[in-house]
């Protein structure tokens, strides 16, 4: 069963929980963030040490005296994320740490891959830390792997801290940066509602490199930060958002990211946050309202931040065919803004393209048939 206990760092009073056989300590990020790996493995070290009875040399490494084993378990305190297999890092502890501290945790990849892909993945994400990938390992439903060319999408891996001043909180975001690199490594595969969520977890990143299509749009600034009248931005906005309201998947429009030209495509080459509010999102939604008829289903606006700033994400899921059209109240004609038009666009493939009259009056020739099929003949 386990216990719990507390130790003192550095005059702190840290809480934990005794696991296993005894020989591992939990304990929580958010109480330890602060201290560094070594200071954390090394009073945790002394602490069983010292329960075991053994004569050690305070403050001191290696111990001599005393056979430690077992492993400090940082719980990671954040949001569960549907990447992150496990929210435990396993900080092994030993008597000597000269070739560095080994680090184990558990990631997930969005598809089955092979090791050689995962080690490749992995390798760039740490290319910049004092981090040394000692081994990865797939997990399966019968525990690891034996194979390195089988599939897998749970991975253990086994890590070498270079860098034993390493801070709790600053281990924690790279593995939090290694399971966003991993996870969306197929970027491209995922759907509007996934790049939702990977922005919406810090994952902005991770579209560098991803080019717009039918359910993907990007914008380096705000609507209403681009020097127009009001009454363009937000016919803009409704256009952005009409159109994929109007396409068979839905999609998303991030804001806050910028495209060049690549191969006839626009495609993402660095990340703008653009600056925070606590009013654009309800702006947005209320712009929209008014705008655009019928209101979007599910229809979600969202600001996550990103460094000093925000990446703004508005998500169309798709739509019920007898709800479309979706028709923008307004339009401009020669500069003007004219309250009695009315706009109808959709998304096909990379660009935007506005309804033809054939296919207007043929939707609405369509419903007039139904309708007359009604026994009393009214629209319901």
């Amino acid at each position: 069963m386990d216990s719990t206990g507390s130790i003192f760092i550095r005059n702190q009073k840290i809480d934990f929980w005794v696991t296993g056989n005894g020989d591992d300590f939990e304990v929580e990020s958010d109480k330890v963030a602060a201290y560094s790996i070594e200071t954390i493995a090394d009073y945790f070290a002394r602490h069983q040490a010292d329960d075991y009875g053994d004569s050690i040399q305070k403050h001191k490494c290696p111990y001599t005296n005393a056979e430690i084993t077992g492993d400090v378990v940082i719980a990671v305190t954040e949001d569960h994320n549907p990447w992150l297999d496990f929210n435990w890092i396993f900080i092994k502890l030993s008597e000597d740490y000269k070739q560095g501290i080994p680090i184990s945790f558990t990631l997930k990849s969005a598809i089955a891959m092979r090791e050689r892909q995962v080690i490749e993945i992995l390798e760039k994400a740490i290319y910049n830390l004092p981090l040394e990938l000692v081994e990865v390992r797939g997990v399966g439903d019968g525990g690891f792997i034996s194979e390195t060319n089988e599939n897998a999408s749970s991975w253990e891996l086994n890590i070498l801290l270079k860098d034993q001043k390493m801070k709790v909180s600053q281990l924690v975001q790279a593995r939090f940066e290694m399971s966003i690199s991993l996870f969306f490594s197929w970027g491209r595969s995922l759907n509007a509602r996934g790049i939702l969520e990977m922005v919406k977890r810090g994952g902005a990143d991770q579209l560098v490199g991803h080019p717009e299509s039918e359910i993907f749009e990007a914008k380096s600034s705000a609507f209403e930060l681009q020097n127009k009248p009001e009454k363009l931005w937000k016919f803009q906005l409704a256009q952005s958002v009409a159109k994929f309201a109007n396409s068979e998947k839905g999609g998303l429009v991030v804001i806050g990211l910028h495209t060049k030209r690549r191969k006839e495509i626009d495609t993402v080459d660095k990340v703008v946050p653009i600056p925070v509010s606590n009013s654009r999102a309800d702006t947005y939604q209320k712009s929209l309202d008014s705008r655009i008829h019928p209101p979007i289903d599910g229809l979600e606006i969202v600001e996550a931040e990103h460094g000093k700033g925000a990446i703004v994400c508005i998500y169309i899921p798709p739509q019920k065919e007898e709800n479309k059209p979706f028709i923008i109240q307004g339009g401009f004609i020669e500069g003007e803004y004219d309250a009695s038009l009315i706009s109808i666009v959709r998304r096909r493939g990379e660009g935007s393209i506005p309804l033809t009259a054939r296919e207007i009056h043929s939707t609405l020739a369509a419903g007039r048939a139904f309708l007359r099929g009604r026994p009393d003949n009214t629209i319901r």
